[in-house]
């Protein structure tokens, strides 16, 4: 399973691509510009830079084919607070929910949303796809009000630990 997303709001060009490999298979590829390369030491993993394709993808395209736990730590690393330290992945989502909801902030519902799919069944493919997926929604959104009026295109949120 393949997620989209987006995790800078800058508008230019990628100009270089990162990628993770497993067992030469491909968990991440992520295009940047110059000016948001430092992004890429908040993802896991070993990295291999090389130029972006033309034409190049939007800065911050990040093609994601993560298991689940660890595209979670990858939103941790990136935007997601309040996770708690629990290593089920569901309890972590709840935990961040409550957390948002706690402080008010404009991201709770959709974290709440997330939170009660998990409840579905949570060893369910088709649910970790859905839980990805309003994840990678909910991570843009919150870029684009963290962003929104600074011209930096960019997250500058560094997650609680």
């Amino acid at each position: 399973m393949t997620v989209l997303r987006q995790i800078t709001a800058c508008p230019h060009p990628a100009t270089r691509t990162i990628t993770h490999h497993t067992s030469h298979v491909p968990l991440w590829t992520l295009h940047l510009c110059d000016r948001h390369r430092h992004l890429a030491t908040r993802l896991i993993g070993a990295r291999r830079t090389t130029a972006a394709a033309t034409p190049a993808p939007r800065c911050g395209t990040c093609h994601d084919r993560q298991p689940i736990t660890r595209a979670i730590e990858t939103h941790e690393r990136l935007w997601l607070t309040g996770c708690g330290e629990d290593a089920h992945w569901p309890a972590r989502l709840h935990a961040a929910a409550m957390y948002s909801a706690h402080l008010g902030e404009p991201s709770a519902a959709a974290l709440n949303e997330i939170s009660q799919v998990t409840a579905h069944g949570p060893d369910d493919p088709d649910v970790q796809t859905r839980v990805l997926q309003l994840l990678a929604t909910a991570e843009q959104a919150a870029l684009t009000r963290i962003t929104a009026g600074c011209g930096q295109g960019t997250v500058e949120h560094t997650p609680a630990t």
